[in-house]
């Protein structure tokens, strides 16, 4: 099996990344893209949110498929992994932000979120304070995976914005792997994401849940089904919205502009071959193109 990222875009197959990135000059200077980093197909749903914002703009995916699922990876070893993954990205696509698409991810690498490097990097962190401002029952749930839900980061926002017992805080796996499978055509029914919850949260103990925080960029993909699991919720929280409002708003401030008039190009790179042909179809139906992919070297993580 072969283990780094691929490139895919269209019907061309490039032997190297650097010769399509010459193919792109001599066709003319083009916007820089944005990045969305994720590790599978959650992301998607934040793709769906920047191009609305940002038409015009050319988006780069890259899906981690090879480490996927990151949520039971320890934080040490993700962190490695996304820096350099974020690194290679950045010198070989030259974007203008990279948006990374997953809770998990972000709260590893705090420390590059924003900050003042070249290529600004927006992460997706849990909104403890406003679900807590929005909730009338005082009873907040947040849904994130096992790695979010260990680390420091969410710990702290947990302490300063709500009172014990405010939030609870649950890690369903399951429902990454049930995202998955309903983004490739499977039929995912509320029984599904139910028995996924009660693992972890009996009925009663959702009863006064009023305000629901989706943790993951893969859930929202199963909101509707969501909804039969905590029926008295009357507030969902992404916070995928606001990064991508956020990276919106750089883009528009910063010399790139917005990317111009017309539809943006979708682009897809794979860290792995593994399962890469659903993968591909999956993109395919979002925009992502055909896949012909070439093997990019990556550090061992």
């Amino acid at each position: 099996m072969r283990n780094g990222p691929f490139f895919v875009e269209g019907d061309a197959l490039w032997a190297n990344v650097t010769l399509r990135r010459h193919a792109t000059d001599a066709e003319g200077a083009a916007p820089q893209p944005v990045v969305i980093y994720d590790s599978g197909v959650g992301g998607l749903s934040v793709a769906t949110h920047l191009a609305g914002m940002c038409p015009s703009r050319d988006l780069v995916y890259l899906a981690d498929n090879g480490w996927f699922p990151y949520g039971n990876k320890g934080e040490g070893a993700l962190a490695r992994r996304v820096h350099h993954l974020l690194d290679s990205l950045a010198a070989c696509v030259e974007p203008a932000a990279i948006l990374v698409a997953c809770n998990t991810a972000s709260t590893a690498i705090t420390d590059r979120l924003v900050g003042d490097g070249s290529v600004p990097i927006i992460g997706v962190v849990p909104p403890i304070a406003s679900a807590i401002a929005a909730s009338r029952t005082g009873r907040v749930a947040l849904l994130a995976t096992p790695g979010t839900l260990s680390r420091r980061l969410v710990a702290e926002l947990i302490r300063t914005h709500a009172e014990s017992e405010q939030v609870t805080c649950l890690g369903p796996l399951a429902l990454v792997d049930l995202a998955e499978r309903k983004m490739a055509g499977e039929s995912i029914t509320p029984r599904h994401v139910i028995d996924a919850i009660e693992r972890l949260l009996p009925r009663s103990g959702r009863d006064e849940i009023d305000v629901v925080i989706l943790g993951c960029t893969h859930f929202p993909l199963l909101k509707d089904e969501l909804a039969h699991a905590f029926p008295n919720a009357r507030h969902w929280m992404d916070p995928a919205r606001e990064a991508c409002r956020a990276t919106a708003a750089r883009l528009s401030s910063s010399s790139t502009g917005d990317g111009g008039a017309g539809d943006g190009r979708r682009t897809l790179f794979l860290t792995s071959d593994h399962n890469d042909q659903h993968l591909r179809e999956v993109f395919a139906t979002r925009g992502f193109g055909r896949a012909s992919a070439v093997s990019w070297e990556t550090e061992a993580a």
